[in-house]
């Protein structure tokens, strides 16, 4: 009698009522099961039932005092789960479960929904819009996911759940807040795209990181050190990374054509930061001209940085150039992403504005430089001059 009152699955919103706030330190799952999302006491069949794609409506049963009955609201419609009394909360979650089995979904809406079924889209899609690096590292995380996860239907996902996923002891927590905001990530296009009503995880709470920029600072005596210890062919890359503060991945990435020698700039037209609309330009100092000017005659089509075999110099190759030099000069803190640290640090102490800095590294906003360099940002200065005039 109910199941006439319900209009075709492709139709049913998925779980449409906000998640009440949760305290500190409370899960999802009081009781230590798996439940619904929204749901505060979980049962069995009710997961049994999620997890087999049947959940296709407001997560937690109410109850109406007027009538003493438990009610669930289906596309907008009460629906009596004909459970009296204001404590049989548990017995009105089996009979909420009991209707979820009853209403028949087609197997290709449950295929479309699918955890697994939504990365494959996701990284399809994204393959030729993003940074490689970028590609490889989402495709790592939700792999790892979709093994866990894959066959869930996604409205089914809890917070506490993905929380609990990526809390593990050999991953550490910038590992663990990445990976959570690549689902997170790939989630928000799926409701973008409409192949979910809403992101299932919304709240999810990524652990704290701690910025590693003061423990990889690379002074001018290390990096004396490092060009001693480097490649001919290494040693210009290096080089530009001192003298523009660019991220790695960006100097890799030049070629001939990217440079302007009149105006001493580099223009990017693919960077991190492009989904903002603007190119990133990197600023060149004369020592920097003319050390692209020398890879530009030397290689004036294709990428100025090659690998072994020819190709373009990626990511994954300057980290394990960087993990040789190091081990070589003895200086084990010494990443490439370090030299970016120490450009911002220095122009930061040296008093230059936030966001002269913010610009010269290619951030879109301060936000950043706040984030990472609080103890040396002109706030940080300002409130210094202020203590100094109370007690200085």
């Amino acid at each position: 009698m109910v199941s006439k009152t319900i209009p075709s699955p492709r139709s049913h919103p998925v779980a449409s009522q906000p998640m009440a706030t949760r305290k500190q330190g409370q899960t999802d799952n009081p009781d230590g099961l798996s439940a619904c999302p929204q749901t505060r006491i979980g049962t069995k069949k009710w997961h049994k039932a999620a997890s087999e794609s049947k959940y296709r409506m407001q997560a937690a049963p109410w109850y109406r005092a007027d009538r003493d009955r438990w009610y669930a609201t289906i596309d907008g419609v009460q629906v009596n789960l004909k459970v009296a009394g204001k404590t049989s909360r548990r017995a009105a979650l089996t009979a909420l479960a009991a209707l979820a089995e009853a209403i028949p979904i087609p197997k290709t809406i449950v295929k479309a929904s699918q955890v697994e079924s939504l990365v494959n889209d996701y990284l399809t899609d994204i393959e030729t819009r993003v940074q490689a690096e970028t590609l490889r590292v989402s495709r790592w995380h939700l792999t790892r996911f979709v093994q866990s996860f894959g066959k869930r239907l996604a409205c089914t996902l809890t917070p506490g759940e993905v929380e609990c996923h990526y809390n593990r002891p050999n991953w550490g927590a910038t590992i663990q807040a990445n990976g959570i905001g690549v689902v997170v990530t790939m989630l928000r296009w799926s409701v973008r795209r409409r192949l979910i009503d809403r992101n299932p995880i919304e709240g999810v709470r990524k652990p704290q990181t701690t910025s590693r920029g003061g423990e990889v600072i690379i002074t001018s005596a290390d990096h004396q050190r490092l060009l001693a210890g480097a490649s001919d062919a290494f040693k210009p890359f290096l080089e530009l990374l001192w003298h523009t503060g660019a991220r790695p991945g960006e100097i890799a990435s030049l070629s001939a054509t990217m440079i302007n020698f009149d105006s001493r700039t580099v223009t990017l037209s693919k960077h991190k930061t492009a989904n903002h609309g603007k190119p990133r330009i990197i600023y060149l100092t004369a020592s920097a001209i003319d050390i692209l000017r020398t890879l530009s005659e030397k290689r004036p089509t294709g990428s100025l940085f090659v690998d072994v075999n020819g190709g373009p110099l990626v990511p994954r190759s300057v980290s394990n150039r960087m993990s040789r030099l190091r081990r070589r000069v003895g200086l084990t803190h010494a990443i490439a992403y370090g030299y970016r640290h120490t450009f911002a640090t220095d122009a930061l102490a040296g008093g230059m504005a936030d966001a002269k800095v913010a610009a010269l590294l290619g951030h879109a906003s301060t936000a950043m430089i706040h984030r990472h360099y609080s103890h040396l940002t002109e706030q940080s200065r300002t409130m210094q001059e202020a203590v100094n005039n109370v007690r200085g």
